[in-house]
């Protein structure tokens, strides 16, 4: 098992490492799309990336991805990057992987940066984030977390104003910090 896991690692960075050290969101080198997937690689209990690779991903995905209260789906960066979800259901619909930020994803987010930097400074940046995520506990419905929010300084709720995986994930990180979600 050990050595097909050391296969399986070794496909994968060589497959969806990218030389700037991005991870690709698909196997398809000619898509070079900067997009959130690429997180999970440092929340998973067997890490793809380590070290500093790791915390490079960690500080590009930050820049590039993270918002106000979510993480976007596509770099604000990318020509095709939508920053508003907004119009009709086939533009909301289009909107929610090229630009929109999301919810869940913050928490997942979050859990990288806990996995990945030093408690100190993880701890510090993550309670950062989540004081500034209880701002909208309240706009849809008491102790909600949106579904989505605009992808460019998304500071209002949209879509599914309290959404289960988003309220999850954000309990998943109080949890790990070892503190309970309270107001």
């Amino acid at each position: 098992q050990t050595k097909l896991a050391r296969q399986v690692h070794h496909s994968f960075l060589k497959r969806f490492v990218r030389a700037n050290g991005w991870l690709r969101d698909v196997v398809d080198q000619n898509d070079d799309a900067i997009r959130p997937n690429q997180i999970y690689a440092l929340t998973l209990s067997f890490p793809i990336l380590r070290g500093m690779k790791a915390k490079r991903m960690l500080r590009k995905f930050e820049h590039e991805l993270v918002d106000l209260y979510g993480v976007r789906t596509l770099s604000l960066h990318d020509s095709r990057f939508i920053p508003k979800y907004e119009g009709d259901i086939v533009s909301r619909d289009h909107a929610y992987h090229m630009g929109t930020s999301w919810g869940f994803l913050m928490g997942t987010f979050l859990v990288a940066v806990l996995k990945t930097c030093s408690k100190p400074k993880a701890e510090k940046k993550v309670i950062h984030h989540l004081e500034r995520i209880r701002a909208t506990y309240d706009e849809g419905c008491i102790d909600g977390y949106a579904e989505v929010f605009d992808g460019k300084d998304g500071l209002i709720s949209k879509g599914c104003y309290n959404q289960a995986w988003s309220v999850a994930e954000i309990l998943r990180v109080y949890a790990m910090l070892g503190r309970g979600a309270s107001r």
